[in-house]
């Protein structure tokens, strides 16, 4: 049977349903019992539905993945233009009790004379189950440089721009909105504290439907090559 039946789940649902009618047809000549055919039918059908089941599942909760990020994304750029406003505020009118108004902390006096954010390196990928794509990377930042918040900027692949895309405070972040008729995209990471920022990650690409599995390749504008493949 290891040699009949298919091991991928999809395949076998598919099997199941291609061989109920002939097996029903012509169970005398197979000597197939009614009850058998019946229910080969019957759990044939079973798995069709529960395969129909968890497919509608996974883009439902795929999309409402999507629109949890972007969602993010937009309070994350909205909350940082307001903090910029807020600390231009406390700037120009020389007010610190601006920052208690605000409830956010004030700049570490001692950031803007430190050095700055180192470059961000050794970048990876990973695909998770649900599309979408996580990034990490180390940046060994000088002592001294606290509080550093990482610019995340993208292209899609056909746009001649790169627009912020995102901003963190871990080393890490996730894009579950890359389009698959996009077939990729691109990134720069750039490290900020305080008003300094640092030198800018090397341009990384992801791209869909390549590298054996049809799977998510990695690359580097370094052409350094393959990185990753899910």
């Amino acid at each position: 049977m290891a040699t009949v039946l298919p091991s991928d789940r999809r395949e076998m649902v598919l099997f199941g349903n291609m061989h109920v009618q002939p097996w029903t047809d012509n169970k005398a000549a197979l000597q197939l019992g009614d009850a058998q055919v019946l229910a080969m039918k019957n759990v044939a059908q079973a798995a069709q539905d529960a395969l129909d089941v968890a497919e509608t599942t996974r883009q439902s909760a795929r999309a409402a993945t999507e629109a949890y990020y972007a969602a993010v994304t937009a309070l994350r750029a909205k909350a940082s233009e307001c903090v910029r406003v807020i600390q231009n505020t406390a700037k120009t009118t020389n007010n610190p009790a601006i920052y208690a108004l605000a409830e956010i902390p004030a700049p570490d006096p001692r950031s803007a004379m430190g050095p700055p954010p180192a470059r961000p390196t050794d970048i990876r990928a990973g695909l998770n189950p649900g599309g979408s794509i996580t990034f990490t990377w180390k940046c060994a930042n000088p002592r001294g440089v606290a509080n550093v918040i990482y610019f995340v900027k993208r292209r899609l692949n056909g746009e001649s721009a790169y627009t912020l895309f995102d901003t963190v405070g871990e080393k890490m972040f996730v894009d579950a909105t890359i389009p698959y008729s996009a077939g990729g995209a691109s990134y720069m990471i750039t490290a900020r504290s305080g008003q300094q920022s640092g030198p800018s990650s090397e341009v990384f690409s992801v791209a869909f439907g390549i590298g054996g599995g049809g799977g998510v390749v990695m690359t580097t504008s370094a052409d350094e090559g393959l990185r990753m493949a899910a």
